[in-house]
């Protein structure tokens, strides 16, 4: 199902990279997308209950007709906000990523599903929590037990994660001389890559909040901790998603088909390995215009 949530407000501290869609190699469709899982648990909740209901208290029937109303409206205003978001977010994309238009394969919107589902239905959940919350009077620092360690997150200047002089022993069987080039080589890239990343961050984050505000107008509203929250779900759904779509864009340069997508990224680089070396070197190409700022 969707990405975790206790009823304590924590956040999993290791989310899903992305969720199966189910769908076989041959082309059959067993699942349509995750929803499908979710919404027959649900059907077959309310249909337990329906068939006990005539051998419940009257005080326990209306009880659960109260709480199914409620919980249909909880579910419907998420899966509302998840759904705008996911038209912004395909939009978005085929703006950074213009190669994306040219896709004729038929499990696109299942790779969009594995490269952002959990993440932007983390944040309409939380987004549609923080409101409701608003609304009652309950802070953010008692709803959700990890809000200062979110609260830090959001505070720490963003750094490369730069391969250290330390990391020597992971690479044994280089030699000094290869060892040295590849330490360059490899923070080169890892630089380049950060910078990629911190110029495109403002408008991902953009593009959410413009249109979480305008499904929901209260957050105009919320204080220093609401934003606290709002702001970490947000920078929490960027990075996973980018790298998604950094994937996906592998795939469609390599022309190797998408029902392929959800292979892990070791079978990703095998494949790639054995294509001739003049188009590897034209998708490395091509990696590195992205990552310089090129649109394509």
């Amino acid at each position: 199902m969707f990405c975790d949530v206790h009823a304590s407000g924590d956040a999993p501290d290791s989310p899903k990279g992305g969720c199966v869609t189910g769908r076989e190699q041959g082309g059959e469709t067993k699942k349509n997308n995750i929803m499908d899982d979710y919404n027959d648990n649900l059907a077959e909740y309310y249909l337990s209950l329906e068939y006990d209901e005539e051998y419940l208290p009257e005080n326990v029937k209306q009880t659960i007709a109260q709480t199914q109303k409620i919980l249909k409206t909880v579910i419907d205003t998420r899966e509302f906000a998840f759904q705008a978001m996911t038209k912004a977010l395909k939009t978005w994309s085929r703006n950074q990523y213009p190669s994306i238009k040219t896709v004729k394969d038929d499990f696109l919107d299942d790779c969009y599903l594995d490269i952002y589902f959990d993440k932007l239905y983390f944040a309409s959940f939380i987004t549609y929590k923080l409101v409701e919350d608003l609304k009652t009077g309950i802070n953010p620092r008692k709803a959700f037990n990890k809000f200062d360690q979110w609260e830090k997150e959001l505070t720490k200047t963003p750094k490369p994660k730069l391969l250290k002089q330390t990391d020597r022993s992971k690479f044994a069987n280089l030699t000094n001389e290869q060892w040295k080039r590849k330490l360059r080589e490899e923070n080169e890239m890892i630089i380049l890559r950060f910078n990629y990343y911190q110029k495109c961050k403002p408008g991902f984050i953009g593009m959410l909040k413009k249109t979480l505000q305008k499904l929901f107008p209260e957050v105009a509203n919320f204080g220093p901790d609401e934003l606290a929250v709002y702001n970490y779900v947000l920078n929490y759904a960027y990075e996973p998603t980018l790298k998604g779509f950094e994937r996906l864009m592998k795939f469609i340069d390599c022309n190797i088909e998408l029902k392929h997508f959800s292979q892990k990224d070791e079978e990703l680089a095998e494949t790639i390995s054995k294509l001739p070396k003049k188009i590897q070197d034209e998708v490395k190409a091509k990696e590195m215009r992205r990552l310089q700022g090129e649109k394509i």
